[in-house]
């Protein structure tokens, strides 16, 4: 009997070990990212990455020559249950670990997906791209200093079958990155971008991206720790007086993306402005403006 039971065990474990290999998912390319585990409507993914960056200025430029790890990352991150998509994702920046992102996400709607926690709010094409995946090391100078990037809140966000119009839009606090909320009053980001010619996908034109953010909210800042700097923290604009604001923070920004093949064209301008800043009893609006244009090519030949 003993030797039955054993036998029907050993059938039941091949053939479910057959069963798991047809129906195991492909192995992953040789070119996608991370180290990742599928299962049945689960995927679970590792992924970490480092940059290094010179600085090497000429002439009267600020700040001393300088060698530096400009990024090291590592996230978790997948989906269960098909309609659930998680994040965990640290950034240890020139050795100072802190949390990046951290999310929940559902996408049971066609139409609408919604995400919680903190993220990478919804504006900007540069702000959006994963920093390994744009074209330089560095995003341009007045994005990196004066577009909204990561922030605690809700999302809804998604796209038309066409791929013609997406949109996201959402509510968040408006202080930035694990930084609670110290004024009673939201900001609202938002974005919209448009692909017309995405049905003709063998054009030139078929992958023009044309996009529009907007964000605006009321926020409390002190000015006085406030500095705008280059990728190497040298300061380019500092405030060294105590100047604090209590008001309205908009911005808003219209970018360009154009893909030929192997050829990209971008190109984005940005418009920011904070107002009531307070020093002395006098008040006055911080206003800043700034756009940059990039041309690629990839000269291994991918798209």
């Amino acid at each position: 009997m003993s030797r039955f039971l054993i036998g029907l065990l050993l059938l039941l474990f091949i053939h479910a070990s057959a069963q798991a290999q047809e129906d195991s998912p492909p192995r992953p390319g040789d070119f996608d990212e991370g180290y990742l585990f599928i299962g049945p409507g689960d995927v679970l993914k590792f992924k970490g990455y480092a940059q290094m960056d010179a600085y090497l200025p000429f002439g009267t430029s600020p700040g001393l020559s300088e060698l530096l790890v400009r990024r090291a990352r590592f996230a978790v991150t997948g989906f269960f249950h098909e309609k659930f998509r998680y994040m965990l994702y640290v950034r240890m920046d020139r050795g100072k670990a802190e949390l990046n992102e951290a999310f929940l996400e559902s996408r049971h709607l066609p139409f609408a997906s919604f995400r919680v926690g903190q993220f990478k709010v919804p504006f900007s094409q540069s702000n959006l791209q994963s920093s390994a995946q744009i074209d330089f090391v560095n995003r341009a100078f007045m994005i990196e200093n004066f577009s909204p990037a990561y922030d605690i809140g809700a999302m809804v966000f998604g796209e038309d079958k066409q791929k013609i119009f997406n949109y996201a839009t959402g509510l968040f606090n408006g202080e930035g990155r694990n930084k609670p909320e110290n004024i009673n009053g939201k900001t609202i980001i938002g974005r919209v971008v448009l692909t017309p010619f995405a049905s003709f996908k063998s054009s030139v034109v078929g992958q023009v991206h044309l996009g529009g953010s907007f964000s605006h909210g009321r926020q409390k800042n002190n000015f006085g720790n406030a500095s705008y700097k280059l990728p190497t923290e040298t300061a380019v604009l500092a405030f060294s007086d105590s100047v604090q604001q209590t008001g309205s923070v908009t911005s808003y920004g219209y970018d360009l993306e154009w893909l030929v093949k192997s050829a990209g064209l971008r190109a984005e301008y940005l418009w920011y402005n904070a107002e009531n800043l307070v020093k002395n009893g006098g008040t006055t609006n911080l206003k800043a403006d700034g756009y940059y244009v990039a041309a690629t090519y990839v000269l291994t030949g991918e798209d």
